[in-house]
């Protein structure tokens, strides 16, 4: 989470990380941001550290957080 919080702000996003809960990230994001939004938070989550098995990442999206799941 450190690390998506460090892109956010490298990267300029307009996005804001609102939530943890346990492994579930929460944003708030403008329309035109969440495929990059995404995209990012995905390769970051994945490729966190190195294993013999892959993680893997799932994303969805709402206008809700009921509406995302």
């Amino acid at each position: 989470m450190a690390r998506v919080s460090r892109r956010l702000e490298e990267e300029g996003f307009a996005a804001h990380m609102i939530l943890q809960v346990h492994d579930e990230l929460d944003f708030e994001c403008p329309v035109d941001e969440v495929e990059r939004l995404t995209a990012m938070v995905r390769d970051v989550m994945e490729h966190v550290v190195d294993l013999r098995v892959p993680l893997i990442a799932e994303a969805s999206t709402g206008i809700t957080w009921a509406d995302a799941k």
